[in-house]
């Protein structure tokens, strides 16, 4: 599998090419994942699609830099033109998956887009029907609470020890899937 890195108009990106003979697709992990994620997916729908997996930036082997959504759409659209993937079909996982919705909104073309539990969670009265409205209201309330709390979290910055936790994680989960040690 030819792995190789795309520069994009701010940030390398990292790309795993599996090949394969038909339709392109795009396939993009989750936030804090690493193409080598998608590679047991990737290597079951390469006999009949041409399959690229991506390190979305700020993962793996990929640069970082703002995390932007207009940013990243523009990492992916590198990504598809200079590999040639024109239009893919794309398939995500969780933050992956939004970027797939994402996609798909921004380009007509798009033959398809996946997301495997990509959805955002309930915040309106009217989303959570048959609930006696006032105990939906302040059930809703505590949800909004806890992902403020868990957002809070994520925007401190991480310690020495938290970066080689998740390093070390990434590195068996890319052991895991088929890749190397060091692909995490």
């Amino acid at each position: 599998m030819p792995e190789s890195v795309i520069d994009s108009p701010s940030v390398p990106i990292a790309v795993r090419d599996f090949g394969g003979p038909g339709q392109p697709l795009l396939l993009l992990h989750g936030a804090g994942g690493n193409l080598a994620q998608m590679s047991t997916l990737a290597e079951h729908l390469s006999p009949t699609h041409r399959v690229v997996t991506v390190d979305l930036r700020g993962h793996g082997r990929s640069g970082d830099g703002p995390w932007r959504w207009d940013d990243v759409l523009a990492d992916l659209a590198a990504v598809t033109d200079h590999l040639s993937l024109t239009p893919p079909a794309v398939v995500g996982v969780s933050l992956g998956g939004m970027l797939a919705t994402l996609w798909a909104q921004r380009h007509p073309e798009c033959p398809g887009a996946v997301s495997f539990d990509g959805n955002p969670p309930l915040n309106r009265l009217d989303q959570v029907a048959g609930l006696d409205p006032e105990q939906a209201g302040i059930e809703l309330a505590k949800l909004r609470a806890v992902f403020d709390g868990m957002a809070a979290m994520l925007a401190e910055p991480l310690t020495a020890e938290q970066v080689a936790a998740m390093l070390a994680g990434q590195r068996a989960m890319a052991q895991r899937y088929g890749g190397a040690a060091d692909d995490g």
